[in-house]
């Protein structure tokens, strides 16, 4: 199922378009600068170095910003890739290996003491004097645990006596299953989702097979777009809205200087950029929304 080993860095690096919009927003940076500089001293051996040490400094400020947001990125694909690989096979191992990868991660992390019995219906453990069963939920994602099933694993722990309750589900639990859980004081009832278990697995030290990465990164990679596309909100309309805003600012600008048609030029050109932007955000939410329709 899973080999151990050190954690892996991957290097996302930053697609054509977004390669493209950064030049973009440099060069106009650039030429805003320059034409400032330009109107101030009059003088290209002066304007233009100035200019260029501000895009320098701004380009500098710009790709900080930039690495740090992809490096975010980065963690986020990885670790959706990571459930996704572990969740897959999870689903496609039988009950047993389910049980013995539980009772590997929560010995080796959490340093529970297996405590082998004939009775299957929970895994027994022990820590600190204190006993512990687990409830071993093999799920496939798209069916997160109910609070009806989430009840009777309660049940079942009062009948056989479980002094603590650990319920480890390879979905996720559904939002009244959590307000159910919460509400539980007899016994002490503990979950453990997909993403929980996927943080002890990596913590354990389970890798994600070197020939099945790419096929999960890609998967995870769709599926944090048709999540990102159902969300919307603010960070849909950066980059349209940047574009906007620096058109409205260059406008303004054009009233202060001399250089009045190359400021509306170049606010023109921040207009286009940020109605092409906002069309392929509007394709990619499309495409996104048939993705999931389809999924």
């Amino acid at each position: 199922m899973t080999k151990h080993g050190k954690s892996r860095t991957h290097r996302i690096l930053p697609a054509l378009p977004g390669i493209l919009d950064s030049i973009a927003l440099l060069a106009l940076v650039w030429l805003a600068s320059g034409l400032w500089f330009q109107s101030r001293f009059n003088d290209l051996w002066i304007s233009v170095p100035l200019s260029l040490l501000f895009a320098a400094i701004a380009g500098a400020g710009y790709l900080s910003f930039q690495s740090v947001r992809r490096e975010r990125y980065r963690r986020g694909l990885y670790g959706m890739a990571y459930r996704l690989w572990l969740c897959d096979h999870v689903v496609r191992g039988s009950a047993a290996s389910f049980h013995r990868f539980l009772v590997d991660v929560l010995c080796r992390v959490k340093g529970y003491l297996y405590l082998p019995a004939a009775e299957e219906a929970f895994l027994h453990l022990a820590l600190d004097g204190q006993s512990y069963g687990v409830a071993a939920l093999k799920r496939h994602p798209s069916c997160p645990v109910t609070a009806q099933a989430l009840m009777d694993c309660v049940d079942l722990a009062r009948e056989k006596g479980v002094r603590n309750l650990i319920v480890a589900s390879s979905a996720a639990f559904e939002p009244e299953a959590l307000s159910y859980a919460n509400e539980v004081r007899n016994p002490p009832l503990e979950l453990l989702d997909e993403e929980k278990l996927a943080e002890l697995a990596a913590e354990a030290g389970y890798l994600m097979p070197d020939t099945e990465e790419r096929r999960f990164l890609i998967a995870a990679r769709a599926k944090l777009r048709a999540r990102r596309a159902r969300r919307g909100g603010f960070a849909s309309w950066a980059r349209p809205l940047r574009y906007a805003v620096c058109g409205a600012l260059l406008a303004g600008l054009s009233l202060l200087t001399p250089f009045k048609t190359w400021y509306l030029t170049m606010a023109g050109l921040c207009a286009v950029l940020a109605v092409v932007s906002f069309i392929r955000f509007r394709n990619r939410k499309t495409v996104a929304a048939e993705q999931t329709g389809n999924g």
